[in-house]
C-alpha cells in the first residue's frame, strides 16, 4: 500500500512516522511543507490507517501497525533523517508547551544536552504532580555525564537513589551537584510557553542547597547518625527561604526527630 501512493504522500508519510500524534502544524514542522492539514485530511478519506483523535479533527494517530511498518522502513533506508525528525519534532512540542513529549523526542534522537534541558525546565511539574517514575526514565535515559554536570538533575538523580533505598549510591551525586552549583546557566530557548517552566526551573535552583542539605540529613538518619541528621537538617534550614516550604519542612522534621 505504501509503495502504491504518490512520492509527496509516501514522503509525508515517513517523515511523520516518527510522531506519536500529529497535528497539521507539526507536521509541517517535520516535513518542511505547509500542507500538513490537506494530507491528513486525505488520508483520511482514503483510509490510509490514520485514526483521528478529536472530534474536530485536529490531532491524529497511525495505526500502530501502520506506524510500525513507516518506522521500520524509515531506519532502513533514511536513517540518518530520523534524528534530525525527532529534533524537529521536539523543538515544535517544547515551544507549544508539551515539554513531557518534547523530551521523549530529543532522547529518541540522541540530542541528550537538549533533553537534559527539557528535564530541568519539566521537573518541578513532574514533581508536582507525582510523576516519579516517569523522571526516573528521564534520569536513567541521560548518559551519566551530562546528569552530573548539571546540579539539579544530580540532586535529583541522589533522590531516586535514596528512594531506591541505595543510602551509599546518594552521595557521590550530591557532591557532583554541590561542586557545580553557580556554574550552570539556563541553556535552553524559553518561549511564551515555557515561561512558566523557567520561572519553576529557577526556583528550584534556588532551593537547591537547602535540598541537598536535607537529602544528607536523610542519609546520616538511614545510618543512625543523630548528630549528622540534626547538623545537615540544620544546615537546610539556614539555607532554605521562605518560600522553599518542601527544604524547610522535611528540615524541621529531620530537627524534631
Amino acid at each position: 500500500m505504501l509503495d502504491r501512493q504518490p512520492e509527496d504522500v509516501r514522503r509525508f508519510l515517513l517523515e511523520t512516522s516518527v510522531l506519536d500524534e500529529l497535528t497539521d502544524d507539526l507536521c509541517d514542522a517535520l516535513t518542511g511543507r505547509s500542507d500538513g492539514r490537506r494530507m491528513l485530511e486525505t488520508l483520511e478519506r482514503e483510509n490510509l490507517f490514520v485514526v483521528p483523535l478529536d472530534d474536530e479533527r485536529r490531532w491524529y494517530r497511525f495505526h500502530q501497525l501502520f506506524s510500525d511498518a513507516l518506522r521500520a522502513r524509515l531506519a532502513a533506508r533514511h536513517a540518518d533523517r530520523a534524528a534530525e525528525l525527532h529534533a524537529a519534532a521536539s523543538r515544535w512540542l517544547a515551544a507549544n508547551g508539551s515539554l513531557a513529549d518534547a523530551v521523549g523526542h530529543a532522547l529518541a534522537g540522541g540530542d541528550h544536552e537538549h533533553a537534559a534541558d527539557l528535564v530541568e525546565l519539566a521537573l518541578a511539574d513532574l514533581r508536582r504532580r507525582r510523576q516519579d517514575r516517569v523522571l526516573r526514565g528521564w534520569l536513567v535515559a541521560l548518559p551519566g555525564e551530562v546528569v552530573r554536570r548539571r546540579p539539579l538533575l544530580a540532586t535529583y538523580m541522589g533522590w531516586s537513589r535514596l528512594s531506591e533505598g541505595d543510602i551509599d549510591g546518594v552521595e557521590a551525586w550530591l557532591d557532583d551537584a554541590e561542586a557545580g552549583l553557580g556554574t550552570a546557566p539556563a541553556t535552553v530557548p524559553t518561549p511564551g510557553a515555557l515561561a512558566d517552566a523557567a520561572r519553576d526551573r529557577e526556583d528550584e535552583l534556588r532551593s537547591l542547597p537547602a535540598l541537598i542539605a536535607v537529602y544528607r540529613a536523610s542519609i546520616a538518619q538511614a545510618r543512625g547518625d543523630v548528630a549528622g541528621t540534626v547538623s545537615h537538617a540544620r544546615r537546610g534550614l539556614a539555607l532554605a527561604g521562605p518560600a522553599d516550604h518542601f527544604p524547610r519542612g522535611a528540615a524541621a522534621g529531620f530537627v524534631g526527630l
